[in-house]
């Protein structure tokens, strides 16, 4: 036996507290953020030595002797390069490696190694209850407190500051009665309106909801409260309403299939979203007001021409100011554009030049496409979930789902457990895998729909707010916290390419919903040209051409950029006498622990890894977003009310006695540009932080930046 585990031993057995938290404060000096400094080499700095100091001080009941094993046993192996090495060196699925090797409980080994705890072996009865004191060796999620308390800092639990909110969220109310009650059957109301009433954006209450309430709004949550949308989502609602009916008739739910899934399943969402925003844009859905305007000026230019040439004795047109009939109440006439008056040349009897699902083509914002998209979401997650148990769609597939998850890191709030309250005393695991009512205050439920334990969740991607675990929680260890905005970016979050190319994406999209005037930027289409380009048989493929073009330009702009910065710093730390180096050499796994990359990354002179120092472009895309959507909201949001009255059949109401708010254009283009400043902001000090760099050392990073919002101006306030 080693003098260092003779020393823990020792350590033991004068104290009550487990032995194991010497062997966890090893690993914890690698997992935690704090920690670094102890692989850095810098003594002292470690939460181990933290530790020693504080048991000192007496603020906390763990013996001197214990804490000094502790430190020394975590200056041994802090070495390790990835925290999964001391996993795998600390447990075999909890039993000993090897004769006097530690083992794990679930939590700890989960915390460990960032496994979901559905992969690992949950035991009926925890080694790690409050009954049971562990032996020697064992590391128990309790001891990783190490680990946890970087992370726990600046935090509020609004929980135990707001009386009313723990009754609140664990009640009826928040989700079931909201969700089956009142929310099932206004979507299916609203699907249906979207179909059978007023198909122009001007007369359908369904068209100003969707493109001017929910868009803008569901960006300015992310902020406050990250992912609730998905608690409340009306495409899971459905696909819950499946699972339901399948229990009842005795089937039994697969399991997920989370190997697979996990490979492929955030790519499959990428390239959904990526062909939903192609054929919104081809089928010009959402497009803003400014654009229509744009295209009834040229519409009016046109319709001048036309009679001119059937003044002249020229060939009749049908005109942009020619109508066609269309379904709805009223038989509402909606817009057909200059390539219906190009296309009738040819074509005495006036047809659409393209239709989908026997919808004209370029007739504005036709319901019932947006109602179709809404169908093809929720007939995902239907599907999903008469296959599979709990929200497979939710967490893995869903677009929306995917978008929510990655601007929910954003917000200032989460939810989280108490990491020493769920070791210490539950051995049941409810909150996650569901179960019936536990004493003192446990309720029976489902468990996590997404499958997460709250004392696991390293960022808010896979939490949707839904309190599951809280009403099942029977010890109060599940928190609602308050927090610092976007502190998952600065700790131990989730990063992956499939996300990271879905933020470019979003980013990307916002041109896209501006392509016309990306177009005549680069003179690839004059002012006025971009209607009359769609009589080209071809326009439907060029279309959709520019449209991926446009969202794939951002990601390799700043990959560009980023690549250049570090190879600018390789070369400068070569002039200064030092070795030229990448960090793409170093063995550290960059998913798994962010800390340890900025300190590879820090020891080859380089900012973090690409692919957790472009997360510094999240603000940005949410501002930008936000912004695009802004002119809807504070330009027609306000005329709810009245589309909504003009929409009802035989004129029951009078919509002229109802007001409209419209804000001036002045004030939009203000807003806007605050939004996009702000992004801008948040974004360059989001890059610093995560870089970990001076600001010369990411100087071609920020400079990509600026001029991405700088093009972002041009086209949304300019």
């Amino acid at each position: 036996m080693s003098e260092l585990q003779a020393a823990v031993e020792r350590a033991a057995a004068q104290s009550t507290v487990a032995p194991g938290i010497a062997a966890a404060a090893a690993a914890a000096a690698t997992t935690s953020r704090k920690g670094l400094a102890s692989v850095g080499g810098r003594p002292g700095a470690g939460p181990a030595a933290k530790a020693a100091r504080a048991s000192k001080r007496g603020s906390f009941a763990l013996p001197l002797p214990l804490a000094d094993a502790a430190g020394r046993l975590g200056e041994a192996v802090a070495s390790a390069a990835d925290a999964s090495v001391v996993a795998r060196k600390l447990s075999g699925r909890f039993k000993a490696a090897a004769p006097g090797d530690p083992a794990a409980t679930p939590l700890a080994l989960a915390s460990l190694t960032g496994a979901d705890l559905d992969s690992l072996p949950l035991p009926t009865a925890s080694p790690s209850s409050a009954s049971t004191i562990p032996a020697v060796g064992l590391i128990s999620a309790e001891s990783l407190w190490f680990a946890a308390e970087g992370r726990d800092r600046l935090r509020l639990n609004l929980l135990a500051t707001v009386p009313w909110l723990r009754p609140f969220l664990r009640g009826d109310f928040w989700v079931e009665t909201l969700n089956f009650k009142i929310i099932a059957p206004l979507y299916a109301a609203y699907v249906a309106y979207l179909f059978l009433g007023p198909q122009d954006r001007a007369h359908s209450f369904g068209l100003n909801l969707f493109w001017c309430w929910w868009w803008p709004g569901i960006f300015l949550i992310y902020p406050a409260l990250g992912r609730v949308w998905c608690a409340v989502c009306p495409f899971m609602i459905y696909g819950e309403l499946v699972q339901r009916l399948r229990k009842a008739t005795g089937a039994k739910l697969r399991r997920w299939p989370k190997e697979s899934i996990e490979a492929w399943g955030p790519w499959f969402l990428y390239g959904l979203f990526f062909g939903i925003l192609v054929w919104e844009r081809v089928w010009e859905l959402g497009m803003g007001m400014r654009e229509r305007e744009r295209r009834e000026r040229e519409g009016r230019g046109l319709a001048a021409v036309d009679a001119g040439g059937r003044a002249g004795g020229g060939g009749g047109l049908l005109a942009t100011g020619q109508w066609a009939e269309v379904r709805g109440w009223r038989k509402r006439k909606a817009f057909l554009g200059l390539e219906g008056a190009r296309h009738a040349r040819a074509n005495p009897t006036p047809r659409p030049l393209l239709t989908l699902f026997g919808i004209p083509k370029y007739t504005g914002d036709h319901a019932a496409l947006s109602s179709w998209l809404l169908l093809l979401i929720t007939a995902g997650a239907m599907v999903c979930s008469f296959f599979f148990e709990k929200r497979l769609w939710c967490r893995y597939l869903c677009p929306i789902g995917g978008m929510n998850g990655m601007f929910a890191k954003l917000a200032a709030t989460e939810l989280r457990a108490r990491q020493g309250v769920c070791a210490a005393q539950c051995d049941t695991y409810h909150c996650y895998k569901g179960g019936p009512a536990e004493e003192p205050e446990g309720l029976e439920t489902d468990g996590c729909p997404l499958g997460s334990h709250p004392a696991q969740l390293k960022d808010n991607r896979h939490c949707v707010l839904c309190m599951e675990c809280l009403k099942a929680c029977p010890h109060r260890s599940v928190e609602f916290r308050l927090r610092i905005p976007g502190a998952d970016l600065v700790a131990a979050h989730e990063a992956t390419h499939a996300e990271l190319g879905m933020l470019f994406m979003l980013l990307g999209a916002v041109g896209v919903h501006h392509l016309p005037a990306v177009a005549a930027q680069f003179g690839v289409l004059g002012d006025g040209a971009w209607v009359g380009v769609a009589a080209a048989p071809s326009f439907l493929s060029w279309h959709a051409a520019a449209a991926a073009a446009a969202m794939l330009a951002p990601w390799a702009l700043v990959y560009g950029l980023d690549t250049a910065g570090r190879a600018w710093l390789s070369t400068e730390r070569a002039a200064a006498g030092g070795s030229p180096s990448s960090t793409s050499s170093t063995p550290v796994s960059y998913s798994a622990s962010p800390a340890l990359a900025r300190a590879a990354a820090a020891a080859a002179g380089q900012p973090a890894p690409f692919i957790r120092l472009a997360y510094g472009y999240l603000p940005l895309t949410w501002a930008a977003t936000l912004a695009h959507y802004e002119e809807s909201a504070l330009r027609e949001a306000g005329t709810v009310g009245r589309v909504f009255v003009e929409g009802l059949p035989g004129g029951l109401l009078p919509a002229s006695s109802l007001p409209v708010f419209i804000a001036d254009p002045a004030v939009v283009t203000f807003v806007q540009g605050a939004t996009l400043l702000t992004g801008l902001a948040l974004g360059l000090g989001l890059t610093r932080k995560i870089g970990g760099r001076p600001w010369k050392d990411i100087g071609l990073q920020c400079a990509g930046m600026v001029a991405v919002t700088a093009e972002l101006w041009w086209l949304i306030v300019k």
